[in-house]
C-alpha cells in the first residue's frame, strides 16, 4: 500500500504554507500580519488622502484656501496702506411714498443702490435679477433684486432703479449715483454744506431788492424812452402777478347747459406712468392750494391728460369731449383776425397783454360746477374756475373781457379771446 501524504499537524508547518496579501510575506496569515492598519491608522490614512484634495496656499503654505483668498496677505496689504477719511457731505433728503429717508450722492457711481431692509418697506416695481455690482474693492458684490420707485428731491419727482443689497455690504442706507440726471435736464449742485437737485437752466429762488421790471424786452433803442417806460410798469407793478390769479372777475361766468340733463359724463382715469401719476399729483395740489378746484362728490367724472407746455411744463387737461357733445352751444361771436389787423391803421407803438391764466379768473356758476369734475387714478376734483378744454371757454372768455374793456375797443385795444393788445400813435 503506498505512502499517504503527511497530514500538517502543527502550526509551524501551517506557516511555512501561508502568504500574506497585506505585506506580501509568507509565514503568515493576514489576521497575524503586523503591518495590519489599525483604525487609527485608517482614520490618518482618510485625513491624508482629504488633505491631498485640498487647495494649498502659496503664501501662508497652508491647506484649505488659495493665493487670491489667503486672510494674511489681504492683512499685510491693509497694513501700508494709509486710512483717508475724505469731506463728509451734507446727505440727501429723498421722500418714497410716505417714507422720508436719508441718502448719500456719488457722483462716481454710475448706479443706485439700497439697504435690503430699507427696500423692503418701500412701493415700486421689484426684479428678480442677478447683477455683479464692482467698486473700489476687488471683490464683486451681488444684487439679486433691483427696485424701481419714484423719488421726490428737493420737489422734483425723479424715477430711479435702486439695486438692492444686503445690510451688510453698506455703510449707509441710500446711495444715489449718476443714474438720478443720466437722461434728464436734471443736475444737482455739490457744497460743503449741502446736495440740491435743481433743473438745468432754471432759476430756483431769487433774493433781490431791485425793482420787479429789470431787463425790458422791447424794440426802443432810446435810454430816456427806456427809462420812462420802466417807470410807468413799476408804477403799476401791483397789477402784474406771477403764477395763479387770487381774485375773479365780476363780469360774466361759466353757465353750462346740457342737450339732456339726465346723460352723465361716467368714465375712468387714463392709465398714468408712474412719473405721470406724480406730475398729476403735484399739480391738483398745486390747485386745491390755489382755490382752482376742490374735492367732489359729483355724478359726472371725465378724466385727464397731461398736455406739454411750451416751456416744457405739464398742464393738466381735462378730456371734456363727451361733456362737450352733450352742451348746448354759446354762440358769442370771436373777433375776425383781418378786421383786428385793419383796426392796427396809424399805430406807432405796440404793448402786448398776456393774462395771467386767464381762464381760471372767470368763476363757474355753483350749478355747473359738478358737471366739470374729473377724476384721476386719486381722488374726484371739480373745478371752480373755468378749466381748459371746454367747448364755450372762449366764447365766455371773448364776452368777459369785451365787458371789462368795452370803452377801449378799436381805439386803444384789440382783444382776442385772452390776448390782448394795445396801439399808440406817440410814446407819451
Amino acid at each position: 500500500m503506498p505512502n499517504k501524504r503527511p497530514r500538517l499537524s502543527n502550526n509551524s508547518n501551517a506557516h511555512a504554507l501561508s502568504f500574506c496579501h497585506i505585506c506580501k510575506r509568507k509565514n503568515h496569515s493576514a489576521d497575524e500580519c503586523r503591518f495590519k492598519p489599525t483604525a487609527l491608522n485608517q482614520e490618518q490614512y482618510s485625513k491624508r488622502r482629504e488633505s491631498n484634495s485640498k487647495p494649498t496656499c502659496t503664501f501662508c503654505q497652508k491647506l484649505g484656501h488659495t493665493y487670491d483668498q489667503c486672510f494674511k496677505r489681504d492683512r499685510s496689504l491693509t497694513s501700508n496702506i494709509n486710512h483717508i477719511e475724505g469731506t463728509k457731505l451734507a446727505p440727501l433728503t429723498i421722500r418714497i411714498g410716505v417714507k422720508t429717508l436719508r441718502a448719500v450722492f456719488d457722483s462716481g457711481a454710475e448706479c443706485s443702490v439700497i439697504r435690503e431692509s430699507v427696500a423692503a418697506a418701500l412701493p415700486g416695481q421689484r426684479v428678480q435679477t442677478a447683477n455683479y455690482l464692482r467698486g473700489i474693492g476687488r471683490f464683486p458684490v451681488l444684487s439679486l433684486t433691483s427696485l424701481l420707485t419714484i423719488c421726490v428731491i428737493d420737489d422734483i419727482s425723479v424715477e430711479i432703479q435702486f439695486y438692492v443689497l444686503a445690510d451688510c455690504e453698506m455703510s449707509t442706507d441710500i446711495l444715489v449715483g449718476m443714474n438720478l440726471i443720466k437722461g434728464t435736464n436734471l443736475s444737482v449742485i455739490v457744497t460743503s454744506s449741502k446736495t440740491k437737485l435743481v433743473h438745468q437752466g432754471l432759476i430756483n429762488h431769487i433774493t433781490t431788492n431791485s425793482p420787479i421790471f429789470g431787463k425790458l424786452d422791447c424794440d426802443l433803442s432810446d435810454p430816456e424812452k427806456i427809462k420812462q417806460l420802466r417807470i410807468l410798469l413799476n408804477k403799476y407793478e401791483h397789477l402784474f402777478i406771477r403764477g395763479y390769479p387770487k381774485t375773479r372777475v365780476n363780469t360774466g361766468m361759466l353757465e353750462i347747459r346740457l342737450k339732456n340733463p339726465d346723460k352723465y359724463v361716467e368714465r375712468r382715469p387714463y392709465r398714468l406712468s408712474p412719473v405721470e401719476r406724480e406730475k398729476v399729483r403735484t399739480i391738483v395740489n398745486e390747485l386745491l392750494k390755489h382755490s382752482i378746484i376742490r374735492e367732489s362728490k359729483s355724478p359726472y367724472s371725465s378724466p385727464i391728460i397731461l398736455v406739454k407746455k411750451k416751456n416744457g411744463d405739464d398742464r393738466l387737461c381735462v378730456d371734456f369731449r363727451e361733456l362737450n357733445a352733450n352742451t348746448l352751444r354759446d354762440h358769442y361771436p370771436l373777433p375776425l383776425i383781418s378786421d383786428q389787423i385793419d383796426q392796427l391803421a396809424n399805430g406807432l407803438y405796440f404793448t402786448t397783454f398776456d393774462m395771467a391764466a386767464g381762464f381760471h379768473q372767470i368763476p363757474i356758476s355753483e350749478s355747473s360746477i359738478e358737471k366739470t369734475a374729473f377724476v384721476t387714478p386719486d381722488g374726484l376734483y371739480e373745478y371752480l374756475t373755468m378749466p381748459f378744454g371746454f367747448s364755450n371757454a372762449c366764447a365766455v372768455y371773448q364776452r368777459c373781457i369785451n365787458r371789462a374793456l368795452f370803452s377801449l375797443l378799436g381805439s386803444a385795444a384789440q382783444v382776442y379771446v385772452d390776448d390782448v393788445l394795445s396801439k399808440s400813435a406817440d410814446f407819451t
